[in-house]
């Protein structure tokens, strides 16, 4: 291969880095909810989920540095950065602010303690309250849906 070969096959590279980063910060978004969600430390703030959000930002600007070096694939490279860009607010934006407008869990009743009373209406449609049956076993049996 000589020179002039070699040079072309230079040029005519691409700059995988342009959509190697939003992929990145796609996973790193998804696998705080798939894999991440299911391990307290990692479901209550995203420890590793951040700094692989980071590192594509941080890949998806060396693209447009890459880019603009080259003098070419400039407008691809700003579409990687604001995909990436895009991605990562709203990955932060769940995270960091959506997740806490969440109410939160109320307490639940101890076992052995009795249930608080509440009023539902029966088969035939007269209210019945769950004091009615007190002293009494009961089985409360919910059904979603109407049949």
């Amino acid at each position: 291969m000589n020179m002039s070969a070699l040079g072309e096959h230079a040029a005519a590279r691409r700059n995988h880095l342009t959509w190697i980063a939003p992929l990145v910060v796609f996973c790193a978004a998804v696998s705080y909810f798939t894999v991440f969600a299911m391990i307290p430390l990692l479901r209550d703030f995203p420890w590793l989920n951040l700094p692989l959000i980071g590192a594509g930002l941080l890949l998806s600007w060396l693209a447009l540095r890459r880019a603009r070096a080259e003098r070419r694939g400039r407008a691809t490279a700003w579409v990687g950065l604001t995909v990436s860009v895009l991605l990562a607010g709203l990955f932060s934006g769940y995270v960091f602010w959506l997740s806490y407008q969440l109410p939160g869990q109320e307490p639940a009743v101890a076992v052995g303690s009795l249930a608080p009373d509440f009023s539902l209406l029966d088969q035939e449609q007269r209210p019945t309250t769950l004091s009615e049956f007190r002293g009494r076993p009961v089985v409360l049996v919910f059904y979603r849906g109407h049949w």
